[in-house]
């Protein structure tokens, strides 16, 4: 009985829809991050949560492959802004492409980019 009448209720309740649901793909987490008017700095500050976030995994996950050489190697010393400014800086490639791209990979893409790794063939 109080199955259905919990039914009834949230049945005839409008839920607002959250401002960002799920995950970002790379044209969002770039339109965030450029926002402008009033809500500026709350999308610029999920920007930079997300983008921090990204790399915090991505370093995680390089740190854990067994053998396998890592794809980004950030200066000692990189700041989180000097890492998001040189994301930002590539946001031609989230428009590119389109919707299909997560935001993740746009962020190590990126990442891979501004922070190549040097091998052995780079050296000699």
């Amino acid at each position: 009985m109080w199955g259905l009448a919990l039914a009834v209720v949230l049945g005839s309740t409008a839920l607002e829809t959250p401002p960002m649901v799920g995950f970002f793909d790379s044209v969002t987490l770039a339109e965030t991050c450029r926002a402008t008017g009033e809500t500026a700095a709350h999308k610029q500050s999920v920007c930079l949560g997300y983008i921090a976030g990204a790399i915090d995994q991505l370093m995680m996950a390089q740190g854990l492959r067994d053998g396998d050489s890592p794809t980004v190697c950030p200066p000692t010393g990189v700041t989180l802004n000097t890492a998001v400014q040189a994301v930002m800086a590539r946001t031609g490639w989230a428009a590119a492409a389109g919707k299909g791209l997560s935001a993740a990979g746009f962020v190590k893409y990126a990442l891979e980019d501004a922070f190549p790794c040097r091998r052995d063939a780079d050296i000699m």
